[in-house]
């Protein structure tokens, strides 16, 4: 066989091996980055509406990627943010309807912030939400009756 053989062989087997590797990331990657870059915008939005005078938003950009995971103030399970923690930022402004597009989100942290503005309705989509700390802000308004709905919220 020679010495031509064997590599040969084990080539085509790593080139095989990459086609099924890029086969299955065409198929299941769209999906994934699809969410986290729904999920990107979304906070964006929420950036949009705030007003940030230390920068501590300054990475919640899509020129960072679509990969809010890696985001400062996001935590994430398995590509999904289950946290968004902004407490004691010296942020003001009002809190974007978008947030309502984390819908797996479990915490929400905004406390000692100058919020302010109405509560959004959209908080009610939260189905997973289980901590909403909103206090020490200057929300103006009624809190919204889609807050009834978040059966798993443990903490308001």
């Amino acid at each position: 066989m020679g010495g031509r053989g064997a590599p040969e062989a084990t080539r085509r087997l790593v080139v095989a091996v990459v086609g099924v590797v890029v086969a299955v990331a065409a198929v299941l990657c769209p999906t994934a980055a699809g969410k986290l870059g729904k999920q990107a915008k979304a906070l964006v939005a929420i950036k949009a509406a705030l007003h940030d005078p230390g920068n501590v938003l300054w990475d919640w950009d899509l020129k960072f990627g679509n990969d809010p995971c890696h985001w400062s103030m996001i935590t994430c399970q398995k590509g999904q943010i289950q946290e968004l923690s902004m407490t004691n930022k010296n942020l003001s402004g009002t809190l974007s309807p978008a947030v309502g597009k984390l819908r797996l989100l479990r915490y929400l942290l905004l406390s000692h912030n100058a919020l302010s503005g109405p509560i959004p309705d959209t908080v009610g989509r939260m189905r997973q939400l289980e901590v909403l700390d909103l206090s020490n802000n200057h929300f103006s308004g009624s809190i919204p009756s889609t807050l009834g709905h978040l059966a798993k919220l443990q903490y308001l």
